[in-house]
């Protein structure tokens, strides 16, 4: 029974089948990176796709190296000269591609790539001339879109770095001058409530000087009427244990 390739495996497989395709020699593993969905995927799940695609003959997979250093090179079944069933070939008729060299590969690539490429950022054919040179192998990005991605990447940090020690920074002449608008109309509010404030601070102070000196004078005399009556109670307590002695 066939092997069932796990849901989060399916679109790696997939991109990187279609990947493989395009270059008849085939590529290193080392290549399979530029694939994103194979890029972001851990060390123990690039194995288990690796695995995968040998078993279910997905793709034609050489083996070369000592163990545990071994490089792997992929090619797809329509260009490996064997056919998509490996269970029907016997050891007398299997097929064992040689491992072809870096010189081979880089001279293939050159001889059979197209006459142009596509870009992966802007979509475009374009010719060869117009992408970077990577051992004879086109990058993925055009030159144009390298630069413009270089450029927008470093407007993005000039912004940051600019947002970061400016606050006014990245606004439009308009924003500005509407923020200024509003700063002035703010200001203006704030102003004049503040002196509002004062002008009734003003008139409440005199009034304010009364009602304590007031307080005082009333505190005053409720503490002599308080003195008072104890006098007077003590002068009732001895009018009444008074006593006549003849």
């Amino acid at each position: 029974m066939a092997r069932k390739t796990p849901p989060h495996l399916e679109r790696a497989l997939s991109r990187v089948k279609a990947y493989v395709l395009r270059y008849p020699k085939g590529v290193e593993e080392s290549d399979l990176y530029k694939v994103d969905s194979f890029s972001v995927l851990s060390k123990k799940e690039r194995q288990q796709l690796v695995g995968i695609i040998e078993s279910t003959s997905a793709l034609h997979v050489t083996r070369s190296g000592k163990p545990g250093k071994e490089k792997l090179w992929f090619q797809h079944m329509r260009f490996a000269g064997v056919p998509e069933n490996k269970g029907s070939l016997s050891p007398a008729t299997s097929i064992v591609p040689t491992q072809p060299t870096v010189a081979e590969v880089v001279n293939s690539w050159r001889e059979e790539a197209p006459s142009k490429h596509q870009c992966m950022s802007c979509g475009t054919s374009k010719p060869l001339s117009e992408f970077p040179d990577n051992y004879g192998k086109p990058l993925e990005t055009c030159s144009h879109c390298l630069k413009r991605l270089r450029e927008e990447t470093m407007l993005a940090k000039h912004s940051t770095h600019q947002q970061s020690s400016d606050p006014l920074a990245g606004f439009t002449p308009e924003q500005l001058l509407k923020i200024s608008e509003m700063a002035l109309s703010r200001a203006k509010e704030a102003k004049e409530a503040q002196t509002a404030r004062d002008a009734i601070t003003k008139q409440l102070e005199p009034i304010r000087r009364e009602v304590l000196q007031a307080h005082q004078k009333v505190t005053k005399a409720f503490d002599t009427m308080v003195d008072g009556m104890a006098e007077l109670d003590k002068a009732m307590a001895k009018l009444r244990g008074f006593k006549v002695e003849i």
